[in-house]
């Protein structure tokens, strides 16, 4: 099966957020739209806004990310995801790679692509991240097996069923963060969505 070779993406509130469906496209235009910004603020030791998060920060919200993205996807019955030590320090190069040179965009990976980007404060946790790629549940169209994705591919890749791997990196860009997210192997082909996509369960 081809996979698709476009980016997504939305803009809220100034926050940005970007999701490769299969493989990333440096040049394709971003879809933008509106979503409702959902965050739900954990309590935890505080995180002071500086210019590099620190090993404990970093692996607090990777694991915060971890768990947010599985409790979505017992939601619809797919199975949880597990961190790999290589795939985190790929996303993690990558998010370093887009702060110190100020951009926002996609790598060329082989694997499915969320990215985030948001102003950083010591109220910060991923399970916002996850939140609000979830949120897209809104717009989506269960059982359809090539459906228009283009407002709804992070919903879609946290859920995917054949999604078994995960790594997070994240980065400080002045007061903003950048988080990425890669996942293997990628959801987001085409053909398979009704297969990989299942409604909530409870």
């Amino acid at each position: 099966m081809g996979k698709l070779s476009f980016s997504v993406g939305v803009f809220t509130s100034g926050l940005f957020i970007s999701s490769v469906l299969c493989s990333a496209s440096k040049s394709d235009p971003y879809y933008f739209g509106n979503i409702e910004k959902n965050i739900k603020t954990l309590k935890r030791s505080s995180r002071q806004a500086t210019s590099e998060l620190s090993d404990y920060d970093k692996e607090s919200i990777r694991q915060e990310i971890l768990d947010a993205h599985n409790y979505y996807r017992s939601l619809h019955g797919t199975q949880s995801l597990q961190l790999i030590n290589d795939m985190n320090s790929e996303a993690q190069s990558w998010a370093e790679k887009l702060a110190r040179n100020n951009m926002f965009m996609h790598s060329n990976t082989e694997y499915g692509e969320n990215l985030y980007l948001g102003t950083y404060s010591d109220s910060f946790n991923g399970q916002s991240v996850v939140d609000l790629f979830y949120k897209e549940i809104s717009d989506y169209t269960f059982g359809q097996s090539n459906p228009d994705n283009s407002s709804t591919g992070h919903f879609t890749q946290v859920v995917w069923a054949s999604t078994l791997y995960l790594g997070v990196g994240m980065a400080l860009q002045d007061t903003n963060i950048i988080v990425v997210c890669q996942y293997d192997p990628p959801g987001n082909v085409a053909g398979q969505y009704d297969e990989n996509v299942p409604p909530p369960s409870r």
